[in-house]
């Protein structure tokens, strides 16, 4: 918590610890690297990938456990703002009688770090009584998860800046 608590006193010349605008870049550049790094690792499917939400017939559902859920929350109304109409589904509450958002012609991101989210798992027997398309993210090419959707993104992180 020492960059949240916004100690940056002269005493950090002193000590050597790098200033707040130092470690503001730093963390800057990591992010940027990591950017990068898995811009290197598309390949085709992310083509495959826009072409199905650009030829979504309904909505674009995101959905994941833990952080990746907030994170399909924060995409969702992004994607709404834009024009796409979006919405995140919680895999806990899909699985005990939520799923009535879901028509045929949507598509569904289900977003998960290792691709092994028993929630996630669970729902995609569910979402496959519909005709929708299913998208995983997950941050390794090969797992449980993306073994079960229609396509699979990688996006693979090895630092965050945190």
């Amino acid at each position: 918590m020492y960059f949240a608590e916004g100690k940056n006193t002269t005493s950090d010349v002193k000590t050597n610890t790098p200033s707040l605008l130092e470690r503001s870049r730093a963390y800057l550049k990591i992010d940027s690297d990591q950017l990068t790094r898995v811009s290197s690792l598309l390949d085709d499917t992310i083509e495959d990938v826009v072409r199905s939400l650009v030829a979504c017939q309904g909505k674009i559902i995101f959905s994941g456990m833990g952080k990746s859920y907030h994170i399909g929350c924060k995409v969702a109304a992004t994607f709404t703002s834009t024009g796409s109409p979006a919405l995140p589904l919680h895999p806990s509450e899909a699985l005990h009688g939520d799923l009535g958002i879901l028509q045929d012609g949507d598509c569904v991101i289900l977003l998960s770090y290792s691709g092994a989210s028993t929630e996630l798992i669970q729902l995609v027997p569910l979402l496959r009584r519909r005709a929708v398309t299913l998208i995983s993210v997950c941050g390794t090419q090969e797992n449980a998860l993306s073994a079960l959707t229609d396509h699979h993104l990688c996006v693979n992180i090895e630092r965050e800046a945190c």
